[in-house]
């Protein structure tokens, strides 16, 4: 294992009373990785990111994040090392598409000063990112079911957002294509291409196997509450595998066009 891995999984498990949802897993996550998980529903996916994040404590093992046990960050300074999109984000106040997205910026204004043009600037590139310059104004609540995941996306974006260097720093996101349309897809899988090539680590929840073959480095198969497989995205994602984990036979199916072309 190098000495500059970003998240190590020792031994985890996390149960509920005695049911267990992750068991006895063990992995690493370098900088600059680009990683998938996919796997069936109920085989403990959200809860492995729930863990990664620090939002959940394991029952047993370690988890750490740049060589200090999670449980030890402050948060404040975690938060600003790495952020989550959740499956579910739901607002019940009719806050604008501005406010909603600065609420990302707020661990960052209780660490540090912040320079007025550089979150200017900041904020005009994660509203060009996501196509929301016509909406800041608008009631959040009144969006379309598309339109509120790219606010969430960028309110995610923006939280660990860097005028510089992405080295060292880690996005989760679970589902994160959930009511994109095709074109959105695809500008979200440029994006972070882009920005995994500026040092950005992600790990991400997705079901379709194609994009996970064709948007990650590395992809994590999971079934029944364990890691049954995880590597090269060109080694494990094969027709062996997916007829073991999702028990169906599939023949894997690789599209050859660029994204980049589509955009």
């Amino acid at each position: 294992m190098p000495d500059n891995t970003l998240i190590k999984f020792d031994n985890v498990s996390y149960k509920i009373d005695d049911f267990s949802i992750n068991e006895d897993i063990s992995f690493f996550i370098s900088p600059k990785d680009l990683i998938s998980i996919i796997g069936p529903n109920g085989s403990g996916k959200t809860t492995l990111l729930r863990l990664i994040s620090g939002e959940l404590r394991p029952t047993s093992g370690g988890i750490f994040f740049k060589g200090k046990n999670i449980i030890n960050w402050d948060p404040m300074d975690l938060a600003c090392e790495r952020s989550m999109l959740s499956q579910l984000n739901n607002l019940s106040f009719p806050f604008k598409v501005y406010d909603v997205i600065q609420m990302g910026r707020f661990p960052v204004k209780q660490k540090s000063y912040l320079d007025i043009d550089i979150e200017k600037k900041i904020m005009e590139e994660i509203l060009g990112c996501f196509d929301l310059k016509e909406l800041i104004n608008k009631n959040y609540l009144v969006l379309s079911g598309g339109e509120k995941q790219r606010v969430q996306l960028a309110r995610t974006f923006i939280q660990i957002w860097t005028l510089d260097s992405f080295n060292d720093k880690l996005i989760i996101l679970d589902e994160p294509t959930s009511f994109l349309d095709i074109y959105y897809q695809l500008k979200l899988y440029k994006l972070i291409k882009k920005l995994n090539n500026k040092g950005l680590a992600f790990i991400m929840v997705l079901h379709d196997i194609n994009h996970a073959f064709l948007y990650s480095k590395k992809v994590m198969m999971m079934e029944n509450a364990r890691l049954k497989y995880f590597g090269d995205v060109k080694k494990i994602i094969n027709e062996k595998n997916i007829k073991d984990i999702f028990k169906v036979k599939l023949s894997e199916f690789i599209n050859k066009y660029k994204y980049e072309e589509v955009l």
